[in-house]
């Protein structure tokens, strides 16, 4: 499978730790989306997929990722940043 056709998607994506690791995925080919409360960074909007997205929560995630793989294709690549200590999440 080719990097152009690999999609990465980057939960809690940050100003810092996030957009560094999406710059670096999207340098060596993958389309990025990037997710986090707001669905602000600042990026362009041509160089990442912006979703909103909460974290704690699991049906905000499960939704998350159903507006990616509409819009990017399926997910290969799944990072999870976000600062939330699950409890039963099943």
């Amino acid at each position: 499978m080719s990097p152009s056709s690999l999609v990465a998607f980057i939960i809690g994506a940050g100003a810092n730790v996030g957009i560094g690791v999406a710059d670096t995925l999207k340098e060596n080919g993958y389309k990025v989306a990037i997710g986090n409360r707001n669905a602000k960074l600042k990026a362009t909007d041509d160089d990442y997929f912006p979703v909103q997205v909460d974290a704690a929560n699991k049906e905000s995630i499960f939704s998350a990722f159903d507006t990616v793989t509409k819009a990017l294709g399926p997910v290969n690549v799944v990072i999870f940043n976000g600062v939330c200590p699950f409890r039963d999440f099943q």
